[in-house]
């Protein structure tokens, strides 16, 4: 942007009639230039050893409406946030709620620490360059996950290194640890289904599983 506002005022806001083009073109493949592991396994001819990212963290953030002092309206607050942990030999959930003092930034820690295995067993050999990142998945809560969790925390181990997706739809937050390589990718899977996909109903697609009634009511 910068690079094209010079160029406007250098012709004084006029229309270039000639176009120069790069020596060398570039093609647009984002799947491949964004992503350092399938690019590596790609330029060594070796794409059939790239896998899909078999463990995750999932998250799920509970808000309340509540009255606040010096507010004139009642605003959206974080009352408890829950985690599952699927890694290669287990399954652990992490809960936190408002009892506790500063849980979020107690759970966010807790994640960053259970993210160390994830990475581990998704990695690939010690030769193929990989990207640090471990999935969190939410369901249509990165809004609000944004503005209850993200900008509350008071510690400054935390940092929000990208932001992709409009301010009030955002399609994934990368928050990384001050003093580690890890990288938390908190994605929204609301965006990459159908627009009235519902909670349970993109548990059983994923999880090929039917909740039972007691499960559904609790969710």
């Amino acid at each position: 942007m910068d690079t094209h506002i010079k160029e406007c005022q250098q012709n004084y806001g006029q229309i270039k009639e000639n176009i120069t083009l790069e020596k060398f073109p570039k093609p647009f493949v984002p799947n491949i230039t964004s992503n350092k592991t399938y690019r590596y396994l790609l330029a060594h001819k070796k794409e059939s050893k790239y896998k899909a990212t078999q463990y995750y963290i999932t998250f799920r953030l509970q808000p309340q409406i509540q009255k606040i002092c010096g507010y004139q309206y009642p605003t959206l607050v974080p009352t408890a946030v829950a985690s599952t942990i699927k890694a290669n030999n287990y399954i652990k959930t992490l809960s936190y709620d408002k009892s506790q003092v500063n849980f979020a930034e107690k759970w966010l820690e807790q994640v960053f620490s259970e993210a160390l295995q994830i990475r581990d067993d998704n990695k690939y050999a010690d030769d193929v360059l990989q990207l640090y990142e471990v999935n969190v998945i939410g369901f249509d809560c990165l809004k609000s996950a944004t503005t209850l969790i993200f900008k509350n925390i008071k510690s400054m181990k935390y940092e929000i290194i990208d932001r992709s997706g409009s301010r009030s739809c955002p399609i994934h937050i990368i928050v990384k640890l001050i003093d580690n390589s890890i990288h938390l990718k908190f994605i929204d899977a609301k965006n990459y289904v159908s627009s009235n996909m519902e909670l349970d109903d993109f548990l059983r697609d994923i999880g090929k599983v039917e909740l039972s009634d007691d499960i559904i009511r609790q969710s």
